[in-house]
């Protein structure tokens, strides 16, 4: 259940409000005005309810939070430990998601700070055109994370299997003997077709889905440790909501294909658009 609530009127614009440093201005996203509701609630930090500042088309979602938890040197700690960030990363990643619900949506990195509410208006003013076009272009559309993972074993069983396969009338010929060393010599060169027919795979897995997303990034493949599994491949796509059902289906398809060769496609989202959101620019609070 979302924890914020909506208002009759929209809550007043801190404009040239400048906040003493001991308080920085954390800012959750951007969102485009029309459209967005008034709302109220809870921030990073429980006890410092979000507030909504207006700069035109564009509507900043923010709060104040103390601004030694997150900059200086007790946020090395506070950023290194799980029970601290996890609670704080989940209420930073609802309350995106909530706005998004509403309107188009840039979404920014936990833990995003102005030294001020000026210093903060100043730099969304710098990048207000590329902020607005950029808006404008995703309205309707979401970023969609597919995520592929191999069993190499499987995979390598396949290939096997259809190396066997090309090599039947050959293979009945031979020799007990000759079979044997000939079959171990397929399975040796298995192991090294593997790398290739994986990135083959991969391959026609992204012309296969290209016509259905607007725009495609790669991702870094996490690591064994941090998944459990052999992953392949980490994409982004932005996908308009008229087709995502049928993305769905392709990719429903592709691995009904694939499941007995070993690889899989896992997808989710709707999310809000990070993978394609432009940067702020310069850098600093």
């Amino acid at each position: 259940m979302d924890t914020w609530q909506e208002e009759k009127e929209r809550q007043p614009v801190y404009e040239g409000f400048s906040a003493p440093w001991t308080e920085a201005v954390y800012l959750y996203c951007i969102a485009r005005t029309q459209g967005l509701p008034c709302f109220s609630g809870p921030g990073v930090e429980e006890s410092h309810p979000i507030f909504l500042h207006s700069l035109g088309e564009l509507t900043a979602v923010a709060s104040y939070v103390p601004a030694h938890l997150f900059a200086g040197p007790e946020s090395e700690k506070n950023l290194q430990n799980p029970a601290w960030v996890g609670p704080r990363a989940y209420r930073h990643e609802a309350l995106i998601e909530y706005v998004m619900r509403h309107v188009p949506v840039l979404p920014l990195p936990l833990g995003t700070l102005f030294t001020s509410l000026e210093r903060m208006e100043e730099r969304l003013k710098r990048h207000k055109e590329e902020l607005v076009n950029f808006l404008r272009n995703i309205s309707g559309k979401a970023e969609w994370s597919l995520k592929g993972y191999v069993e190499p074993e499987w995979a390598q069983e396949a290939i096997v299997s259809r190396n066997l396969a090309a090599e039947e009338d050959h293979l009945r010929s031979l020799s007990p003997g000759k079979r044997y060393f000939r079959e171990k010599r397929i399975r040796e060169q298995a192991k090294k077709e593997l790398s290739a027919w994986t990135n083959n795979i991969l391959d026609q897995v992204v012309e296969r889905l290209r016509p259905f997303g607007s725009d495609f990034c790669e991702r870094g493949i996490l690591s064994w440790k941090a998944t459990g599994r052999h992953m392949v491949s980490n994409w982004a796509y932005l996908i308009a909501d008229a087709m995502v059902e049928g993305f769905h289906k392709e990719v429903d398809h592709m691995n009904a294909e694939l499941d007995k060769a070993g690889m899989r496609f896992e997808l989710s989202g709707p999310w809000p658009p990070y993978s394609f959101s432009p940067a702020l620019g310069d850098a600093g609070p």
